[in-house]
C-alpha cells in the first residue's frame, strides 16, 4: 500500500477532485482510503492506494511524485 499527499486550494479543490476521480474511475482504481485535513485556505488529501503501481501512476499523472509515501 502506498499513500499520495495532495495539497490542494480551497478554491481549486472541487474542480481537481472531479479531474482526480474521472482519472481513477476510467483506470478502475479502488482507494483503500481516503483522507482531508484542513489548513485555512489549504486542503491536503491524503489517498491511500491498494496497489503501489497504481499510486505511482496517480502521482505521476498529477505530477505528485514528490509527495508519495
Amino acid at each position: 500500500m502506498r499513500t499520495v499527499k495532495v495539497r490542494l486550494r480551497e478554491a481549486d479543490l472541487r474542480r481537481e477532485m472531479e479531474t482526480m476521480r474521472e482519472w481513477l474511475d476510467s483506470n478502475g482504481v479502488e482507494l483503500r482510503k481516503f483522507d482531508c485535513e484542513h489548513h485555512g485556505p489549504v486542503r491536503i488529501l491524503s489517498i491511500e492506494f491498494r496497489v503501489d503501481a497504481e499510486a505511482d501512476a496517480f502521482a505521476r499523472r498529477f505530477d505528485l511524485s514528490f509527495t508519495t509515501y
